[in-house]
């Protein structure tokens, strides 16, 4: 799947189910989460980063945070607690344009859309902090990697990057999974859905590329966000001086 197709699937997604579509939760699908406790989930888990962050000693300063693949806003709001300017990025027009109707803090936090697999619309070194979770993992994994080392180019030195991304399918179901993927298109067609794919991205290429980036690995944790198909993992990189 080009990165193209994937904007496409979530344009589809921004236009039918945006919330569920982020937070995949079967009870909440057909537009049944509560916005209000959608957008509280992500002040929980900014919490729990931030907490871990602080035990890393990390950022060195909080002035400016990245929310990459930020969706509605959900996690970029959140951010907003802890950091003095907040910027949120989209592959898809349809969920930038909602998380500015959402926003809740005016010029402190602003939204755009990226659709090619760099963020040249950030200097160098811009950013004390950058996040993405549940975000990678839709990423074919050559923009995945090109993503990875650009994360790393827009942050300051002393900043903090947290990214979370599968490694790979766990067996034995991984021995079916292209077929598996291969029916899941079929049906997605014949339905005019859009399709959600899952890819992943063994530890050490992770680390090649963020060394290639000049990033220092703090930190890589196991992670439970892909779901329990996949190993994957949370990983806290920094940048030195």
């Amino acid at each position: 799947m080009a990165l193209e197709d994937v904007r496409r699937s979530w344009e589809t997604l921004a236009r039918s189910d945006p919330l569920w579509a982020i937070l995949t939760d079967p009870a909440r699908k057909g537009g049944r989460w509560d916005l209000d406790e959608f957008l509280a989930s992500g002040r929980v888990e900014i919490e729990r980063v931030m907490a871990r962050a602080a035990e890393l000693g990390r950022p060195a300063r909080r002035e400016r945070a990245l929310d990459f693949g930020c969706g509605v806003g959900r996690l970029t709001q959140a951010l907003c607690a802890h950091f003095e300017r907040c910027d949120g990025v989209d592959i898809a027009s349809g969920m930038v344009e909602q998380a500015r109707r959402l926003n809740a803090f005016g010029d402190r936090c602003a939204y755009h859309q990226n659709t090619v697999p760099d963020l040249r619309l950030f200097p160098d070194g811009t950013f004390d902090f950058a996040y993405s979770n549940i975000v990678l993992q839709h990423v074919p994994p050559a923009a995945a990697r090109a993503y990875l080392a650009e994360l790393v180019r827009v942050l300051r030195p002393g900043g903090l990057l947290v990214f979370q991304i599968p490694a790979r399918m766990r067996l034995p179901r991984a021995l079916w999974r292209p077929l598996e993927r291969s029916v899941a298109r079929v049906i997605a067609r014949i339905r005019a859905e859009p399709i959600m794919e899952m890819y992943g991205l063994r530890r050490r290429p992770v680390e090649r590329v963020i060394r290639a980036a000049g990033g220092m690995m703090l930190a890589f944790e196991p992670d439970d966000s892909a779901g329990h198909a996949w190993i994957s993992y949370r990983y806290w990189v920094s940048r030195g001086c």
